[in-house]
């Protein structure tokens, strides 16, 4: 019990970096959504596409680094715009670098009618957000429950089993408690395992680190409670 709260605890504290470099990725996708409504409004009124995609982002406070690195990108790509996107954007979001250079293009033809297609853009974008956000606030009890049986319900049930099969034990010829424990603790890791799988999924960020993130955060919690809980004496 004891190594597998410190293993848990050392994978938490290994990935908890990369879990905020990918918390700082998403909030940087998230801004460059946003500003593709100030890039549309800014094309519309006539201002060229790379110019008005700079200004645009450096509207947005987690943005800013973007929008510098993407001006000096410009500087070295030779008019090669879409390259100095995807050197810039991919990093953060392929999805958002693959549609700026759709509009790059756009704007090449007409750069008002590329201002309205990126604010087409922007309006659908919001949609789909507002639609993922109103399916994670309907699975949000499901996925508190399924979390709360991992980390709580499951090991505090298993283990105040293991405790009353004691004085069971004690009074009769029975083997000894170890082998059940053993079962129980294997299946408290498994468990943590699926129920980790489950709710990445259900949140929509179905990544390795996300469920190694979330399985070291639950499992020393479940460790000490089935530890405890057995440990107790009738």
């Amino acid at each position: 019990v004891v190594s597998a709260i410190v293993g848990s605890l050392a994978i938490y504290l290994s990935v908890n970096g990369i879990v905020r470099k990918e918390k700082e990725r998403v909030k940087v996708e998230k801004g460059i959504r946003n500003c593709l409504f100030d890039l549309g409004n800014r094309m519309v009124t006539g201002e060229n596409f790379d110019s008005a995609l700079v200004a645009a982002l450096s509207m947005r406070k987690e943005c800013v680094g973007l929008a510098e690195s993407l001006s000096r990108e410009y500087m070295l790509c030779r008019g090669d715009l879409e390259s100095a996107i995807r050197m810039c954007m991919t990093q953060y979001s392929e999805y958002m670098a693959d549609i700026c250079c759709r509009i790059m293009v756009a704007s090449n033809k007409d750069v008002r009618d590329a201002g309205r297609m990126a604010t087409a853009i922007a309006h659908q974008l919001q949609n789909e957000d507002l639609v993922r956000n109103d399916m994670k606030n309907k699975l949000r009890g499901m996925t508190d429950m399924m979390n709360g049986t991992a980390a709580v319900f499951a090991p505090l049930i298993l283990g105040m089993s293991i405790m009353m099969m004691s004085p069971l034990v004690s009074m009769s010829a029975m083997a000894d408690t170890s082998s059940s424990f053993i079962t129980v603790f294997v299946y408290v890791i498994e468990l943590a395992v699926l129920i980790s799988m489950f709710t990445a999924l259900l949140s929509d960020r179905f990544r390795a680190i996300n469920v190694i993130n979330r399985f070291a955060t639950v499992l020393p919690l479940s460790m000490v409670i089935l530890f405890v809980c057995s440990s107790i004496a009738i």
